[in-house]
């Protein structure tokens, strides 16, 4: 008699294991296919967006409305008749499909605070010139007078993005500091914090180059 039928707990037989390793593996099948289908869907709405449309159109002070949301830390905004699509500077949030499962809620949780500013108004703080690899225009946006990353990254959902320094990092910086020293938001998961810490060894040595 096993450890388990000492203790008066029913042993799972073999059809129920079989049973339990079957729907793990749906899962992660399902799981992996709606990854794919994201990013297809999520590519193809990128490329619908006319490369250089940032640099040419993207006025700094002036508002833009928010048409969509692409994931944590990436949206799209109109402004007259400019379509942009915007890699908010100063952060990086963890991916709602791509990351690893017990980290894709942080990257919901980022797209559901964006998702609040959809149909309004944002006002550009500031921005790189320069597109990034993918086209996308690099910028710092704002609502109601508050900085949309800057709340973000104190409310413990993204990290600060330190690869490249950038105007209104320092007051990025202590507001991460502050995060983590209560544990808020993604400082209270430690597969969450390994990752950033990660992250930040990697964005060191590239900003030493």
């Amino acid at each position: 008699m096993t450890g388990i039928a000492n203790l008066g707990v029913k042993e799972p037989t073999r059809l129920e294991m079989i049973s339990a390793t079957k729907i793990y593996w749906i899962v992660v099948v399902t799981l992996f296919g709606f990854s794919i289908f994201f990013g297809v869907r999520t590519e193809q709405f990128r490329r619908s967006i006319p490369k250089g449309s940032g640099k040419d159109c993207l006025q700094v002070n002036k508002s833009a409305t928010v048409k969509r949301i692409i994931d944590g830390d990436e949206i799209v905004v109109e402004q007259g008749k400019c379509m942009v699509n915007v890699r908010l500077l100063g952060i990086k949030s963890f991916h709602p499909v791509r990351s690893e499962l017990p980290l894709q809620p942080l990257g919901t949780a980022s797209m559901g605070f964006l998702k609040r500013y959809l149909g309004e108004r944002v006002t550009v703080l500031n921005k790189v010139d320069k597109l990034d690899p993918r086209g996308r225009t690099l910028a710092r946006l704002s609502a109601d007078g508050k900085d949309i990353g800057l709340r973000m990254v104190a409310s413990g959902l993204v990290v600060v993005y330190r690869k490249f320094p950038f105007q209104g990092e320092a007051l990025y910086i202590a507001a991460e500091e502050k995060a983590r020293a209560v544990n808020k938001g993604l400082w209270a998961i430690p597969k969450a914090v390994t990752r950033v810490q990660f992250w930040q060894v990697h964005w060191a040595k590239e900003r030493a180059r």
